[in-house]
């Protein structure tokens, strides 16, 4: 992929964080009934599935995740799609999408 790709999948990739970010700290984490926390439960568990499978639809996104682990991100652990973890570890997703992002030339 060229770097206007990967700049619109960071996009896509952020924007559905962001959306995730709202929901987990509002009705998630402060909703005041069960039913609005519960509601915003399967919210955020729509948006990381959809997050999940854009990666895994994208082979070049997916191996950019996956090369070089040492112990980072795993994307076939368990760990990723759950609320307790996603947070931080779709932070750790958008840092290594943007260092790629950044890793290409601006000369043509």
């Amino acid at each position: 992929m060229n770097k206007v790709e990967w700049e619109n999948i960071y996009r896509k990739l952020d924007d559905r964080y962001r959306d995730f970010l709202m929901i987990y700290r509002t009705d998630y984490e402060k909703g005041k009934t069960i039913k609005i926390r519960n509601k915003a439960q399967s919210e955020l568990r729509s948006i990381i599935e959809t997050i999940v499978a854009h990666i895994y639809d994208n082979e070049e996104i997916y191996q950019l995740l996956e090369s070089g682990n040492t112990g980072g991100i795993k994307l076939l652990d368990q760990q990723f799609g759950t609320l307790s973890y996603f947070e931080s570890d779709m932070s750790d997703v958008l840092r290594k999408v943007r260092e790629k992002i950044d890793s290409f030339s601006d000369v043509g």
